[in-house]
């Protein structure tokens, strides 16, 4: 087993001891996502792209200062784009990120926010990681929020880095949060509005907007060669989130990707730049140890 595998194998187990454990700040979470087949405009006649994303997700340690939590997880995404009639090779692309999460609650003001350096490569880049490994497949994205405490419509403003959509970019966060009753949570920010509503004490349901979109650094089979793929893309998703028993909870999913595009380089060399189209999606997943739904590409400052 390889190093990489090694760490991966550890952390998995250390999660899920903690988590089944029963602290709420420790928690597992994965999914399985898929994307049917899209076509591409401009590729050629039969020209499509499949997708599918799998996510696996972990807070595993915390630190408690004076009211403040520092909290230390693990969260890792394997994505797979399938061609048809493209001259390129399919696509298996890795994130793997360790955020650390900070909460700082004062009387009026909360601050929350996360650091995640992490690693955005191909898979042969990962296979032989520290022979193969360079600085472009190294990034770190974050996000600090102060939300306003103590009111029945808090605002919320903040600023966030990352490259959920497409590429790295820092860009602000603000808008609303508002509990219009003791079951539903409201957020109206940008760019990621959702609402959360609780059925019962072992049944919630969800709606959230947010950007999906993604860029790892890629080399070629025989490595003379790299490039940065680069995804563009807004996903509206619904989940219905059902306790199974004890903290295990089991996640079902359907939404749905627009504005989508893709840009990387095809095997001879060239340059390609192609929308595809709209198309559903659909999820299916589990949290142990409670945390939030692992969202594509990302996660909640909330876990």
């Amino acid at each position: 087993m390889g190093p990489i595998r090694c760490l991966f194998a550890a952390i998995v187990l250390a999660a899920v001891t903690t988590a089944a454990a029963g602290t709420s700040e420790r928690y597992v979470a994965a999914n399985a996502s898929r994307i049917p087949n899209a076509d591409f405009q401009g590729l050629g006649p039969g020209a499509d792209v499949r997708t599918k994303d799998n996510q696996f997700a972990a807070a595993f340690a915390q630190i408690a200062l004076d009211g403040a939590t520092i909290d230390f997880g693990f969260d890792y995404q394997y994505t797979r784009y399938q061609y048809n009639e493209v001259d390129s090779r399919n696509r298996d692309l890795h994130r793997v990120q360790l955020p650390i999460w900070f909460s700082v609650p004062g009387e009026r003001w909360q601050l929350r926010a996360y650091v995640a350096p992490g690693i955005f490569t191909s898979s042969n880049v990962l296979g032989d990681f520290f022979n193969r490994v360079s600085s472009d497949d190294l990034y770190v994205s974050g996000r600090v929020e102060a939300t306003r405490v103590g009111a029945p419509v808090s605002w919320l403003i903040g600023i966030a880095h990352d490259r959920s959509f497409g590429e790295s970019l820092t860009y602000p966060v603000l808008g609303l949060q508002l509990s219009p009753a003791e079951s539903v949570d409201i957020r109206l920010a940008w760019p990621d509005p959702a609402v959360e509503f609780a059925l019962n004490e072992r049944q919630s349901l969800s709606l959230r907007v947010y950007p999906a979109g993604n860029q790892w650094h890629v080399r070629t089979d025989d490595f003379s060669r790299e490039f940065d793929y680069r995804f563009e893309a807004w996903r509206s998703q619904f989940n219905w989130n059902i306790g199974i028993a004890g903290s295990f909870s089991l996640d079902l999913s359907i939404g749905y990707e627009f504005n989508r595009s893709h840009h990387w380089t095809d095997d001879p060399g060239a340059r390609l730049d192609a929308s595809a189209d709209s198309q559903w999606l659909y999820a299916v997943g589990f949290r142990l140890g409670g945390g939030s739904l692992p969202l594509t590409h990302g996660y909640h400052l909330n876990r």
